[in-house]
């Protein structure tokens, strides 16, 4: 929870026990989307599950991969460089030339059909 909010709030919740709702929670970072009602949350689903399906496989892991690795390091040129390798090396891969291709013919890549 802490990383999600950060120590600022933490600290405010934890000292108050403060209790919240959803849009409270968007607000501090706790979730990312708050609906209103049973409507809002099936159309959030329906928005949320064609962006994941829309979205490369592999590119998303090693996203998710090089936010956790990015997390834990100082920024700097080192950093700049594996990021850079890191982005390379999947847009060079058979995914990455997939997507691109796609894109260039203006159609649906393989793992979207």
């Amino acid at each position: 929870m802490i990383e999600a909010i950060g120590p600022r709030w933490a600290k405010a919740l934890f000292a108050t026990a403060e209790t919240f709702d959803g849009v409270f929670a968007e607000k501090i970072g706790l979730v990312q989307y708050a609906v209103e009602d049973a409507a809002g949350l099936d159309a959030m689903m329906t928005r949320l599950t064609d962006l994941s399906l829309a979205a490369a496989p592999g590119a998303v892991n090693d996203a998710k991969a090089l936010v956790r690795y990015v997390a834990g390091h100082k920024i700097d040129d080192s950093l700049a460089k594996e990021t850079a390798r890191r982005i390379a090396a999947r847009r060079s891969s058979a995914e990455g030339k997939e997507g691109l291709a796609a894109f260039l013919e203006k159609r649906k890549p393989e793992w979207n059909s």
